[in-house]
């Protein structure tokens, strides 16, 4: 519901103390649902290497004709698949030795 509005040099300072903590919690309520919704997405976009999403496309056993699909393009199907694809590849990479790496 809106209400009035009233300028800042009209507020108590309690007011503004609470204004602002609002906004601030929408601010991060803004930034978290930006972030848990396009996360995948935004990697994907952010991949400097096509041969690097076709290696986790082919590690989620996405057949080689769609590894040049987008990823917003995938189905919910392939989309589950490459974030269990990506969860394996990061534990392999994790056990990598640093000595040899």
């Amino acid at each position: 519901m809106l209400k009035t509005f009233i300028p800042p040099t009209a507020m108590s300072s309690e007011q503004k103390v609470h204004g602002l903590a609002k906004v601030a919690e929408l601010k991060r309520q803004v930034m978290n649902a930006q972030s848990e919704r396009n996360r995948v997405q935004d990697f994907f976009e952010r991949l400097r290497q096509s041969r690097h999403r076709k290696w986790i496309y082919c590690l989620a056993e996405i057949s080689s004709d769609r590894w040049n699909i987008r990823y917003e393009h995938l189905s919910d199907r392939e989309k589950l698949s490459i974030k269990g694809a990506m969860r394996e590849f990061r534990e392999l990479v994790r056990d990598f030795p640093e000595d040899l790496t």
